[in-house]
């Protein structure tokens, strides 16, 4: 509701000056004669990945409820995906990885209700078998 109002107002002229307005978690962006939305994106922080036998846990945290997806593989940009359209701050992702497999690069993202998304790159790396 705040949105539609906020947008009126911008159609109207009465913006008292300003090139953007921040409502709630959306920023509305003025261009003379046009106004867009842009969803905010979630600041992602702590991402952690802890490794197990043919497993990783990657955990993370986001500054606003958002969804939780992890891409991950042995090459860049990774193929694999998983994830929880879940919309939580505090994001957890297991991953079951491939057997004689060593090294893993993998994204994790997370996107709000409205849209607005970030990642963040990370590579990690499970101990060599003993023979």
């Amino acid at each position: 509701m705040a949105v539609l109002i906020a947008v009126f107002f911008i159609a109207r002229g009465n913006v008292l000056g300003k090139s953007s307005l921040q409502v709630e978690n959306t920023t509305v962006t003025i261009n003379q004669t046009f106004a867009s939305i842009q969803p905010r994106a979630p600041v992602i922080s702590n991402l952690l990945v802890v490794t197990g036998t043919l497993v990783a846990n990657v955990t993370w945290k986001t500054d606003i409820p958002s969804s939780s997806t992890v891409k991950f593989g042995t090459v860049a940009p990774p193929a694999s995906s998983v994830g929880s359209t879940a919309l939580v701050t505090d994001h957890k992702v297991q991953l079951s990885l491939p057997a004689h497999q060593f090294n893993f690069v993998c994204v994790a993202i997370s996107c709000t209700q409205g849209g607005g998304c970030s990642s963040a790159v990370c590579d990690f790396s499970l101990g060599l078998p003993i023979e």
